[in-house]
This record gives C-alpha cells, structure tokens and sequence, in this order.
C-alpha cells in the first residue's frame, strides 16, 4: 500500500513542478490551498494543528514577499515573438479512443458469470477463527478483478460466480503483510451484487450505452459530444504547446540578475510543506518516505528542489516584469467573478471564502500572470510543423 502511496505522490510531485509551465495554475494553488486546509479525525487533532500551522506560516512568508520584477529582469523582445509547435490533425480513431477512455463507463452484465476484467460489486465480510477483523468488511464495493487490489485468492475465487451468489473464499495473507494478520488463514464470505463490463466505442451497443446512463441513447449523439469534447482538449493541449515555446524561448532570451534569496527560501518551504501535507493527509507517508522511494538522498532531494524554486522564481519574475510593462491589471469584478467560479467548480461555500483562503492578494497575482500569457500567446506568431 504504501509503495502505491507513494508512486500518486511522485505524480502530485511533477505536477506542482513549474519547468515547462509559464505560471502556477489557478487548479495547482486550489489543491494546494484545499491539502493546507484540509482536516483530520479528531484523535489527530493536535499533529493537525502542528501541521497547518507550519503550512500557514510558510505560505504567508512567500506571499507578503514583494519585489520589484523589473529591478531582477532585462526583458528580450517579447511582443510578436515567433515559435513554433507540432502540427495535429483529428482523426477518426483518436475520437473514438477519447470517447472510450474518457466518457464510456461500465454497463451492468446479465446473462454470465463473473469473467477477469469483469467490474463486480460486492459485499463481504472477512473473518478470523470466525470473528471479524478489522478492515475486512464492506457493502457495495466495487472490484475490478485482475486490479490486483485484494490478497491472492480473492479476485481469482470470484471468477465463475453469478449475481446473487455467496460464496467463502478460504485465504491466506502474506507473510510480510501489515498488522496482525500477517500469514493468517481467513474467510471471506463475500456476495456478488451485480456484474459490470466494459468496452469500446466501436463494440459498444446501443443497449450497453443506455444501460450506462451517461446522457445518450444513440451512438452518434455520443460521437458528436465525444468529438466535440476531443477538439476542445486538442485547443487546450495547443494553447499549452505555445505557453510552452513561448516559455523556452523567453526564459533562454532573459537577463536575471541574482535572484531574491528571501523568496526563493520561502518557496522552498512552501513546497517542501505542501509535500509533508500531500504524504501524510492523503497517503499516509512521510516525506522521508517520498524522498527513499526516489532513491535519492536528502542532500540531491534539496538541491534539486532549489533548483526547481529558483526556476519558479525566474519564471514568476519574468511574467511579472512584462506586466509591469504593458501595466496588465484586473478589477475587483473580475476577481470576483473568478472567484465565483472556482468556488462553484470546488464547492467551496462562496467566492468571499475562497479568496480568504486563498489570500485575495495572491489571487489577483494570479489572475495578472494568467492574463499576461494571454498577452503573450496572442501577439506570439506561431507556426505549425
């Protein structure tokens, strides 16, 4: 488990990474501000408290950390400045493995048995000496079999079964596993609620796409949904494409004096922070544990994450200074508005509680930065190759 635990921190890791991005994403500081807030069970109300604390701390130190951009940055020719990204064509298979992969779900099976890739929802009960054990019990999961999520034997012993079936599965743990469970003959009595299947675009039926309730009752309203939706993400992935040639060619065109020492600190302690939250609320890891699963020591973990922070800093100066320039602004309403959004799309209670979160200030930053790429890509002359 905690091998797993720490491959999605990994993942987490490279997304707060800023290398190839021009600015941090309003998406980045809202999962960044919601790990910060996030609470846990009352028995871990003290470490909480030690911990956001330190959190809070260290996010106020960067954000109350102004600078003059244009004291720190010689700014190239930025206006009209020409790159070029890779040119894509739609294609009717991509369409069609966007559909599967991002809108297809699974459709209920009820006429066989249960078969490997099958999604099965169960209820079970797993007992020792024919008590209960912790952990072992649950209605209505469901298991993909072959997921290799249960012990061995568990998946294996649900092939063949039907829907309504009880059936006990006579198993053994690991030696190595956690707990005292560890080489222990159990039972599972586990009964098979329902079976679920799923398929592709191209086999899929019309009676397997009602029965998935998604929205559609014909193939080609799905198509054009799904088309739509693949072209939209093709116009993201392009606007991303020119950020990114647009980062390269400026950040390799600027002059940098020495960089704030205050502020690059300060975001190190920020990630450094955000990376022991991300462990320890979500994955139940340290970040020492982050670091061994790396295979790195503390002393390449540490330089390599000031060598990320300062690519931060120079890129957060570098848009700043080019708005200073072009005095890129937003009003209030245009916070608000945004803010308003984000609440709604993060349920957060209202516009005025995400911006205290947030810190109004270093959201209007944000919204300054994100403009200013807009600036930048729409008087860029791209091409495509």
């Amino acid at each position: 488990m905690k091998c797993r635990a720490i491959d999605k921190v990994r993942k987490e890791r490279h997304g707060f990474n800023m290398k190839k991005r021009i600015l941090l994403s309003l998406l980045a500081v809202i999962l960044t501000v919601s790990v910060c807030a996030c609470g846990k069970k009352q028995e871990e109300a003290k470490e909480e408290n030690t911990t956001e604390e330190s959190t809070e701390e260290a996010a106020e130190s960067s954000e109350n950390i102004t600078v003059d951009a244009s004291e720190y940055v010689t700014l190239p020719q930025y206006k009209g400045i020409e790159v070029s990204i890779p040119m894509v064509s739609v294609m009717d298979e991509d369409i069609s493995d966007y559909i599967t992969e991002n809108m297809l779900t699974s459709y209920e099976v009820t006429d066989r048995a249960v078969q490997l890739g099958d999604i099965v929802n169960i209820d079970y009960i797993g007992k020792d000496n024919g008590v209960a054990f912790d952990g072992g019990t649950a209605e209505g999961y469901d298991l993909t079999i072959g997921s290799g999520q249960f012990i061995d034997g568990f998946e294996e012993g649900l092939i063949g079964a039907a829907t309504g079936e009880t059936l006990d599965l006579n198993l053994t743990f690991p030696e190595n596993y956690h707990a005292d469970l560890a080489g222990k003959d159990v039972v599972f009595t586990v009964t098979v609620n329902a079976i679920k299947a799923k398929t592709d675009y191209e086999s899929l039926t019309v009676e397997q796409l009602i029965s998935m309730n998604i929205g559609f009752e014909t193939k080609e309203d799905l198509w054009e949904a799904g088309k739509k939706a693949y072209e939209e993400k093709l116009e993201e992935n392009r606007k991303i494409d020119i950020q990114n040639a647009l980062y390269d060619k400026l950040m390799a065109e600027t002059s940098f004096a020495e960089l704030p020492q205050d502020l690059v600190d300060a975001k190190i302690a920020d990630y450094n922070d955000y990376m022991r939250n991300m462990c320890q609320q979500y994955y139940g890891c340290t970040l020492e544990d982050y670091i061994t699963s790396t295979n790195k020591t503390q002393e390449q973990y540490d330089a390599e994450v000031k060598q990320m922070m300062e690519d931060n800093v120079k890129e957060e100066l570098l848009i700043d200074a080019i708005a200073q320039a072009e005095s890129i602004e937003v009003s209030e309403e245009d916070i608000l508005q945004k803010a308003q959004e984000l609440a709604e799309q993060y349920q957060y209670p209202s516009a005025e509680e995400l911006l205290k979160t947030v810190g109004e200030e270093e959201f209007r930053r944000i919204l300054v930065r994100e403009n200013t790429v807009t600036f930048l890509r729409e008087n860029a002359v791209v091409t495509e190759e």
